[in-house]
């Protein structure tokens, strides 16, 4: 298992974490399989030309990981080759400087659709439900205001290809209530579903 691979002692990046690194993607892409025994922590050490206290520290972190799993008098073995490659992806992700730029624009978008669903609800709404405008979050209560079954607009809205929650999936004591979700639509989703929606209700109230 000898390797020309070295850590660069350069970089800025701790030499244990570019090591945890290169143990990572042998396991990943399949070189390192599932119950192989990998090399001790003395000869990690002596391919990689570190002190065995950094190759400890790589280790710790993939044991950590769920990658590997060290045993007493049987040293240590490859025990997961699949979830740490979302983990790994998420890694990359964060490190590369554009998880801002991306919950900038998932703040973005969450407001613009929470305008839309606000002013498609007052367009629609007035005069069968009462909701408040939330300061975060996804989602908007609303409270239907004639008496009708919720079961009943949950079946007919779901006919008609709309998606709604009872509130009474969260808090039994909250019947006349629905959760409107603004974030898995598109705005003119939301425009023509909220105004399908408020047809039902008026409808069933009859």
């Amino acid at each position: 298992m000898y390797t020309e691979w070295r850590p660069d002692r350069t970089a800025e990046k701790l030499l244990y974490i570019q090591i945890k690194q290169y143990i990572q993607s042998k396991i990943e892409n399949g070189e390192w399989t599932v119950g192989m025994k990998i090399p001790t922590q003395r000869q990690l050490a002596e391919m990689f030309q570190v002190n065995r206290s950094t190759v400890i520290s790589a280790l710790e972190e993939l044991i950590a990981d769920g990658l590997i799993e060290g045993r007493s008098g049987k040293g240590t073995r490859v025990i997961n080759n699949s979830w740490s490659l979302s983990q790994m992806a998420a890694t990359q992700w964060l490190e590369s400087g554009r998880y801002g730029s991306y919950l900038e624009w998932i703040r973005k978008e969450l407001r613009s659709r929470r305008k839309a669903a606000i002013q498609a609800l007052d367009a629609n709404f007035s005069e069968i439900a009462e909701w408040t405008i939330p300061s975060g979050g996804f989602y908007i209560w609303v409270r239907i205001i004639p008496s009708i079954s919720m079961q009943k607009l949950f079946e007919t809205a779901k006919q008609e290809g709309i998606l709604i929650n009872p509130g009474s999936v969260y808090d039994p004591f909250s019947n006349q209530f629905i959760r409107l979700s603004y974030w898995y639509a598109k705005e003119e989703e939301l425009e023509e579903g909220i105004c399908k929606l408020s047809k039902i209700i008026k409808r069933l109230k009859k």
